[in-house]
């Protein structure tokens, strides 16, 4: 796999950033059951030098789909899907500190 280089990044590839984010959150959501997790978002701000990985998971929960307004819709059965949470960290590039976590 070829690594390329975002905007003005010094020290961290995307895979960098990534790995990083994923195990902050590997290691802040230890005692959770989650599901499903997947990177939703990454972003380099050049004027702060800083990452911004979203990551998002399934949280164990379910919650049934607002149902489609039709004539049909009623007749069908309601159906029931995973509640979706994510998270954002935002991550120094010059020394992969996590500088703040954000509930999105």
């Amino acid at each position: 796999m070829i690594e390329m280089p975002i905007a003005d990044a010094k020290s961290l590839t995307p895979s960098n950033a990534i790995e990083i984010a994923k195990g902050y959150f590997n290691e802040f959501f230890a005692d959770t059951k989650t599901e499903n997790v997947l990177l939703e978002e990454l972003d380099f701000d050049d004027s702060t030098g800083v990452w911004s990985v979203t990551i998002g998971f399934d949280v164990g929960r379910t919650k049934m789909r607002q149902p489609n307004y039709n004539a049909l819709a009623a007749l069908s059965p309601q159906e029931v899907i995973p509640v979706r949470e994510a998270r954002r960290f935002f991550i120094r590039d010059e020394d992969s500190a996590l500088i703040k976590l954000d509930v999105v």
